[in-house]
């Protein structure tokens, strides 16, 4: 008997080979596949940014102060409108949850400018998974999650259990700097 050469179309029709693609395994696949340059691991390594991470990072931090200065504009409009009819107690109280969401608001409005101002370089060591929907694409790292592009979000999906093999990566607040292979060393 011969050997013959596999073709794809003997596993069947419902094969799906995008789901048996394994996990990039070298810092070149992790570059190309999360948008990262070797120069810029190197800076993360050592707890610095890039002018283009650093410009990704005020970009996300200065989107969550616009949404969240327009939010608080609206909450206290709505306060200053609904305060002066407020004649029972639930209504009081709805004013008063209404503060303390616009004080909420603010807090995270200055941790946002903390982040734009002072960006920290921090890591996890560890075994990732995907998170999030397609429109709101999140990687996991241990106990945060990572924000993507949606084109990097497709391609982890599309992987065979990535969640197995170790990776470090470097983020600042929620955004994914850089990632690389982890064989604890």
């Amino acid at each position: 008997m011969g050997l013959r050469a596999f073709q794809l179309h003997d596993l069947g029709p419902t094969f799906d080979v995008g789901a048996h693609v394994q996990p990039p395994a070298t810092v070149e696949a992790l570059t190309r596949w999360f948008g990262f340059s070797l120069e810029e691991l190197a800076l993360n390594r050592v707890g610095r940014l890039s002018a283009r991470q650093r410009q990704n990072v005020r970009f996300q931090g200065l989107c969550i102060i616009v949404v969240g200065g327009v939010l608080v504009l609206l909450d206290m409009l709505l306060t200053v409108t609904v305060a002066p009819t407020a004649k029972t107690m639930a209504e009081n109280l709805a004013l008063d949850a209404l503060v303390l969401l616009n004080a909420v608001i603010v807090v995270i409005i200055g941790l946002a400018a903390v982040e734009i101002l002072l960006p920290r370089v921090h890591t996890f060591t560890g075994p990732l998974c995907l998170a999030g929907t397609p429109r709101s694409p999140r990687l996991r790292a241990g106990d945060r999650l990572l924000v993507i592009p949606y084109r990097r979000w497709q391609r982890w999906q599309r992987l065979n259990a990535p969640d197995r093999q170790l990776y470090r990566t470097y983020y600042v607040g929620r955004t994914l700097l850089s990632i690389e292979p982890w064989n604890g060393s």
